[in-house]
């Protein structure tokens, strides 16, 4: 996570928060943050879902600024548990240059996260066969989301929806 100073945006993985008030310490931003999302648990007041992105280039989580500059934030794993503990609905963990490498996200990373956190594991990234997303789903994803293959072959989404049922196939337009 990286928190800035006073009245600016905090970056947490897929998250921003805003302090406009008066400067906060992380427990206290991370202690109401929770708060807020087991009040909404337990009031059961709408039906929107938080889920927490984790953009990965080369096995490293980044933060993107306007789709051109890329921080690194560190290792997948820390922050997906950080997003467990923030009680999120689901994680979505997807490498952005795998498509363009020819590559597949690394299915270590899937267990590794899925190693430290319970929330629900939606995964994507150079995904083009069936035979990629049966790995990457015995590793332990929950999902599978696809978007270059997609505009490639979009029988992909009805083979992948044979395998795995037609609510484990997320395609990213």
């Amino acid at each position: 996570c990286r928190f800035y100073r006073y009245g600016e945006t905090q970056q947490c993985g897929g998250f921003s928060i805003s302090s406009g008030k008066k400067p906060a310490s992380r427990k206290k931003i991370i202690d109401g943050f929770v708060k807020q999302l087991s009040h909404r648990q337990a009031t059961n007041m709408d039906n929107k879902r938080i889920i927490g992105k984790i953009l990965i280039d080369r096995n490293l989580a980044i933060q993107s600024k306007g789709f051109a500059t890329y921080l690194p934030l560190g290792r997948p794993e820390i922050l997906a548990e950080f997003l467990d503990r923030w009680q999120v609905d689901e994680i979505l963990l997807m490498d952005r240059t795998a498509s363009v490498r020819g590559e597949v996200i690394a299915a270590e990373i899937v267990s590794t996260v899925v190693e430290v956190c319970r929330t629900p594991l939606t995964v994507g990234g150079g995904i083009t066969r069936v035979a990629q997303a049966e790995l990457l789903v015995s590793k332990g994803a929950d999902r599978i989301a696809i978007n270059s293959a997609f505009h490639a072959d979009a029988n992909l989404v009805t083979q992948l929806s044979d395998m795995l049922g037609r609510q484990a196939v997320v395609v990213s337009l």
